[in-house]
């Protein structure tokens, strides 16, 4: 089963080929100082308190170091939130087009102690990156691009990892298989009234879930709440 969102950027055959017929075999993004990698070197991973956020910055560089005397990741980390908040106000009119509240956003970026998901999902449309999140079989695309490879995290129980091993065939492999698009992992689905019967059981088939025949909506969108 393809994936099928709802907005304007599903994944169709059409969009899959657009995004992907230009893309180089294989992408090698530059080494992250401020991460080791894991085994095989397939990721990278930031020790960081505030992953995500070092993440985006790693992704708004595209992968290029960081280089800092020890102990300096807090002034860094701030000056860098200081300069985005500064563009952001310049750029209010791109915040709204994305339906971005800039003083909620301000309020998360700065005195939260790590920004969440949704945060780094306004980060990478108001700095135009291509980033796509996979949890199990979720999968959540931002601002999808023709003809580039996008950033790839995929989030474990407590925390995330930045793929570093790209190529063409994986991008297309994620974007086919049996996965289930969302636009937040924040929270993946709606209410369950908004669900009917048939569309509950392609959702709990997609993502590998066990289906009785007896199930009613409720049983379903419980196995849904209980997957996340």
């Amino acid at each position: 089963m393809n994936i099928e969102t709802n907005y304007h950027n599903a994944f169709t055959t059409t969009n899959i080929c657009r995004w992907t017929k230009n893309l180089d075999p294989v992408v090698n993004k530059k080494s992250m100082k401020i991460s080791k990698n894991t085994p095989k070197d397939k990721y990278h991973y930031s020790s960081e308190q505030n992953q995500l956020f070092w993440y985006f910055l790693y992704m708004k560089n595209d992968g290029s170091n960081f280089n800092f005397e020890s102990g300096s990741q807090f002034k860094m980390e701030n000056d860098e939130k200081i300069k985005i908040i500064e563009q952001v106000r310049l750029e209010k009119d791109k915040a709204k087009s994305f339906k971005i509240s800039v003083k909620r956003f301000e309020n998360d970026l700065l005195y939260e102690q790590h920004i969440s998901m949704d945060i780094l999902k306004s980060l990478c449309l108001l700095f135009d990156i291509y980033m796509i999140v996979i949890y199990k079989k979720l999968i959540m695309v931002v601002n999808p691009k023709d003809d580039v490879i996008p950033y790839i995290l995929e989030r474990g129980q407590s925390d995330y990892k930045l793929r570093t091993d790209i190529t063409h065939d994986f991008v297309k492999d994620i974007m086919t298989k049996n996965y289930f698009g969302v636009t937040s992992l924040v929270k993946p689905f709606n209410s369950c009234s908004s669900y009917k019967l048939n569309e509950l059981q392609n959702i709990v088939d997609t993502l590998g879930l066990p289906i009785n025949q007896k199930d009613r909506k409720i049983d379903l969108y419980n196995k849904l709440v209980d997957y996340i």
